[in-house]
């Protein structure tokens, strides 16, 4: 169980209603009004689901991101591409240790300032996302 919730001010129910996030003791929870009752649901599984969906498609395009990380940070020097691609390739020890810090500052607020959504049924499971296209995406 997660002591935060990650994505507050993300998710939406299948009926387009904000969901709320509660913590009950050290435990986070999103709310879902299912007809009036409400269903918590650990926000842990929900936000693990959420991220899940970054990862993929990080897998396999590793060399690409590394060295976009590089020159985003100026930083081209063998030892910071290592780096950049090492964290990379181990995503996975990195969720674990950002689930066990806490969601990095702000990134709920940028995330949703880029049209970031997602809308889950009763259940927490994911029945609709809307990521942010880049101009290179953009169908126009």
């Amino acid at each position: 169980m997660a002591n935060k919730a990650f994505f507050t001010g993300l998710i939406y129910d299948e009926n387009e209603n904000l969901i709320e996030s509660v913590t009950i003791g050290n435990e986070a929870f999103y709310v879902v009004d299912d007809c009036g009752f409400k269903r918590h649901i650990d926000s842990r599984e929900v936000d693990e689901k959420i991220v899940r969906l970054f990862t993929d498609q990080i897998n396999g395009n590793e060399e690409y991101l590394a060295n976009a990380a590089a020159n985003m940070t100026g930083k081209n020097d063998l030892f910071s591409m290592v780096m950049f691609k090492n964290s990379l390739m181990n995503i996975d020890k990195e969720i674990e240790a950002m689930f066990r810090q806490g969601p990095p500052p702000g990134l709920a607020e940028f995330l949703g300032m880029s049209g970031f959504r997602v809308n889950i049924d009763i259940h927490g499971n994911i029945t609709n996302v809307n990521m942010p296209s880049t101009p290179a995406d953009d169908p126009e």
